[in-house]
Parts: structure tokens; sequence; C-alpha cells
């Protein structure tokens, strides 16, 4: 079996990328959930170019702004998944919409957020790709901690933020994708 690795997205190969996470993309609703983790990396029923030029827009948002940190996760050489650390104060606030409020998060450090394709899930890489965002928040950049929103009913995601020492701090509600309203709870880790 090939090895899981997660890996900035600035040193990944833009059009191989693409074409895997294209693959990926199985059914809108897997757009729907992806949609959330970064601005825009790839859209159901576009075309794999497209999906590039979304995905190199994010190398350069990166490669600007430090405090953007977006990920593709790998197995082997194929991209199966994105992930994010972000520290931007205008991510906080548009994730933290409509009764989620970022008063309640002590923490200083980043938020973050992944997802992995469907044939993917249920093999350990939610985990692994958690605990190697875990460590780079906290060990290789000195944050206290890192926090997530993680959605009513996705009992996978709040089992695996809980059982790497998240602790919810509130339920509310949180915008998807800017489009629909959803009951969410925001979960801290503190180092």
């Amino acid at each position: 079996m090939s090895e899981f690795e997660l890996v900035p997205i600035t040193e990944v190969d833009v059009e191989r990328t693409a074409t895997d996470l294209h693959a990926c993309l199985q059914e809108q609703e897997t757009y729907r959930q992806l949609k959330r983790h970064l601005p825009g990396p790839l859209s159901y029923g576009e075309s794999i170019e497209a999906a590039e030029q979304r995905l190199i827009n994010n190398q350069e948002i990166a490669k600007e702004d430090s405090r953007f940190k977006p990920f593709v996760q790998l197995l082997g050489e194929h991209a199966i998944g994105i992930a994010v650390l972000d520290e931007r104060l205008e991510a906080k606030r548009r994730r933290l919409m409509a009764g989620i409020y970022i008063g309640h998060i002590t923490t200083t450090g980043p938020s973050t957020s992944s997802w992995i394709a469907r044939p993917y899930q249920g093999r350990g890489y939610g985990r692994q790709s958690l605990e190697a965002r875990i460590k780079i928040a906290t060990v290789e950049n000195g944050h206290d901690g890192l926090w997530t929103v993680v959605d009513t009913g996705n009992d996978v995601s709040r089992c695996n933020v809980m059982a790497r020492g998240f602790v919810p701090l509130y339920t509310g509600g949180s915008w998807v994708g800017g489009q629909t309203f959803k009951d969410a709870t925001v979960y801290q880790y503190l180092a």
C-alpha cells in the first residue's frame, strides 16, 4: 500500500493534482463538502483546465500570504483530498457566521479543515491528516492550538477531532460554502 502524505499546495504538480481531484468528484454532494475547505479549488462538472487554474490561484495566495497554508493529501503519487491551516481572520469570520462567534475561541492558532475523496474515506487518512496538521500548527509553527468546525451529524469527523484532543466549545449555525445553513460545533485543540 502507498504511503499517505500531506504536501503543501505550492509543492505539487498542478496538472496531476487537478486531474486526480477532478476524478474524485463523483457527485455534487462531494463538491459541496469540498467547496468549504479552499476558495474554489475545483468545481463539480467543470473542466480539468479550470480546476488547474483554481489550484494555481491557491498556490499564488499561499505564496503571497504565509497565514494561508493549503495542502494536498497524497496517497503515493495521487491526490486524494485537500486540507488547510488558515490563520487569516477573514477566513475565521467567513466560516463562523450566523451564530458561531469568534469570541468562543481562545487559541490564537489557525482554523483547520480537510476533505478526503469518498473512495478513500474510512481508511485512517483523515486521522493521519489531522495529526500532521496539529504537528505543523503547534510544533513547527509554534501556535498554542488550533480550531475547526464540524457539521452536526458528521459523526466521523466529530470522533476524529475528539480522539485527537479537540474539545467542543460552541454549537450553533454556520454557512456551508456560503449557501447552506447547517448546525455545527466549534472544536478547539490546545497544545
